[in-house]
């Protein structure tokens, strides 16, 4: 067998490797290999982190950066399809960058809502040498959103059936960079709430402030509520504001009339309201400025009935007051509200002053069923500088509480009681004793109270003596801060039950009654009030007064006739007895202490400030 045997190839030794390796190196284009020019199995660099800083969260935005050439040639500078809300701008992609040369490049970030995001870029550089891949992880951080509601919560209040409330709600947008885009919102699904006019879509820059109107338009009765939420599913959204309602059938109406221009005669146009069946009341308004005295001119109801044909004229009682007058019906036995509502037609009248026009309303007062037998009156109290409580300690002031549990006692025997108080104090230490005229400049303080109600002052004297109490006016308003807003009662000197029964026969006369009979013989319209003298007693009266609270001397006697109770509990400052916290119920009702009995009998004949002369 012949066997050929092929020569070996000679081995090369490790420096003859290394060698050629090296020769090999220098052979190559710059970058090959390491970063995708050439192959090569060099891991690629981490990306270098770039961050970007809080940026809006709802729009796109721009960030300026410059990169580096990292090639010794000229490169072209390209980027490859990302990873993220990060993008290269076009602006200046595709150009030459000379050797290691700068390139200002713009990274779009897309956002995808609040809070942090990364994403990964990467730039090409290609130049004759070869090419060079560089990645770039970008941070950023959507801004958080904050919105400040207000109210925080909408509360509609009550409601009657047929009726409407709407309310403003305006949510700011706390951020410094992000607008938001409300496209829609959503309300309580109960179909008594709507959106006014069209508030979608709606931007709300920075800073600034979104509105949105709400009707509440209940048509029957119940309790109502749930959540706005606004703007579901858009970036920078929801907002949730919680609404509540009530529909109780029980409340007031406002129909306001505004200026209206005097005629010749110093009276409004003839104006007309729909009274609907079921009110129990309807209050008339007028407002003037200081320096005119007001008036009903005329009143007549649904067929022509005739409540008031000139100056105090028919059977519907008043007197003309300064600035702000009042009157309701019914207030006398022959008043009484014509059956199954229509339409009422009226004039007011300037009887006083030089003003040539008045702001005019009407109040219609709705209870349930036309259930008129309950209500609730609630107070604001006003304490003078002078005398022992303050805002502060009047809640535990036992006087002056033993002065409003009397008060509420007399008025429970007419299905009325005191509701929610509220205390301020009286800085001003010159209304600590009120000169005769004075109650014109204490009354209007009543404008710092942020509830209209009947405004009740204590102070330390009234008239220097001469009264006791005084009412703004036979039948106030309905208002705060006018020269008729309230009652004034003296407070030294007397026990606290003194100054609750004083407190209450004023209280009636700003709710509409008037004396059982007046120091000039006069007596009032209501038939179930006994025809008692001025002084001494007659066969209706068999104790001086009838121990009636309305007597115009008052004489220690607390009683009020149901006839007096229907008026009261008609006038539009009574609330229905479920729209508001009411106090406990009374005690019943007890004899006065003998002091205080005894008090009542030596105070000044006439200490009424409200005289029908």
């Amino acid at each position: 067998m012949h066997i050929t045997q092929v020569p070996a190839r000679p081995r090369r030794t490790l420096r003859a490797r290394a060698l050629l390796a090296f020769l090999l190196a220098i052979a190559l284009p710059a970058g090959l290999g390491a970063c995708g020019g050439g192959g090569g199995s060099k891991p690629p660099e981490p990306p270098q982190q770039i961050q970007l800083g809080i940026k809006s969260a709802t729009t796109a935005s721009t960030v300026s950066r410059s990169f580096l050439n990292p090639h010794d040639t000229p490169a072209v500078v390209t980027a490859l399809p990302g990873v993220g809300p990060f993008a290269f701008g076009p602006e200046n992609l595709g150009s030459q960058v000379g050797p290691f040369g700068n390139v200002s490049l713009n990274i779009v970030f897309t956002p995808e809502g609040a809070g942090p995001v990364s994403g990964i870029l990467t730039l090409r550089w290609s130049s004759p040498g070869g090419t060079t891949d560089q990645r770039f992880e970008f941070l950023a951080t959507g801004e958080a959103f904050n919105w400040t509601v207000t109210p925080e919560t909408v509360d509609f209040g009550d409601v009657l059936p047929g009726d409407s409330t709407e309310l403003e709600i305006r949510m700011r947008n706390n951020s410094q960079r992000s607008p938001v885009t409300f496209t829609g919102g959503t309300l309580p699904s109960t179909g008594s709430f709507a959106f006014v006019g069209t508030p979608f879509p709606q931007v709300v820059q920075p800073g600034l402030e979104g509105i949105v109107r709400v009707r509440f338009a209940p048509t029957a009765v119940a309790n109502q509520g749930g959540l706005l939420r606004i703007g579901e599913g858009d970036p920078g959204g929801p907002v949730d504001i919680p609404l509540q309602a009530n529909s109780s059938g029980s409340g007031d109406r406002v129909i306001d009339f505004g200026n209206q221009t005097l005629d010749a005669q110093a009276a409004t146009p003839e104006l007309e309201v729909t009274v609907p069946a079921d009110a129990v009341s309807v209050t008339f308004e007028g407002v003037m400025p200081p320096g005119n005295t007001i008036g009903l001119s005329s009143l007549t109801g649904p067929g022509s009935k005739i409540y008031s044909s000139g100056a105090q004229n028919g059977p519907t009682p008043f007197l003309p007051v300064q600035e702000a007058f009042s009157v309701h019906i019914p207030n006398a036995d022959a008043t009484a509200l014509v059956p199954g509502g229509g339409v009422y037609k009226f004039r007011l009248r300037r009887t006083a002053g030089f003003g040539g026009t008045m702001a005019v309303r009407v109040i219609l007062e709705r209870r349930a069923g036309n259930n008129n037998d309950n209500v609730v009156l609630p107070l604001n109290v006003f304490l003078a500088n002078g005398i022992a409580p303050t805002k502060a300690t009047a809640a535990n002031d036992a006087k002056l509480q033993t002065a409003l549990t009397r008060m509420d006692t007399i008025f429970a025997t007419r299905g009325i009681r005191l509701g929610a108080i509220t205390y301020h104090d009286i800085s001003d230490a010159s209304f600590d004793h009120i000169a005769q005229g004075e109650e014109l400049q204490l009354f209007p303080t009543s404008s710092v109270a942020a509830k209209t109600r009947l405004n009740m002052f204590f102070v330390r004297t009234v008239w220097s003596g001469q009264l006791v109490g005084l009412s703004a006016s036979l039948d106030g308003a309905k208002r705060n801060g006018e020269a008729t807003s309230g009652v004034v009662v003296a407070y030294d000197g007397w026990t606290g039950d003194t100054i609750g029964v004083v407190a209450c026969h004023e209280a009636c006369h700003h709710l509409g009654v008037w004396h059982t009979v007046e120091a000039n013989g006069v007596h009032d319209l209501l038939g179930d009030t006994p025809e008692c003298p001025v002084f001494g007693t007659n066969g209706n009266c068999g104790i001086e007064g009838g121990g009636l609270l309305m007597h115009w001397q008052a004489l220690g006697g607390t009683i009020l006739s149901v006839g007096q109770g229907r008026v009261l509990r008609g006038h539009a400052l009574m609330h229905p007895p479920g729209q508001i916290n009411q106090k406990p119920a009374p005690l019943a009702p007890t004899a006065l202490p003998a002091k205080s009995a005894l008090e009542l009998l030596s105070m000044p004949k006439g200490w009424c400030g409200c005289c029908r002369k």
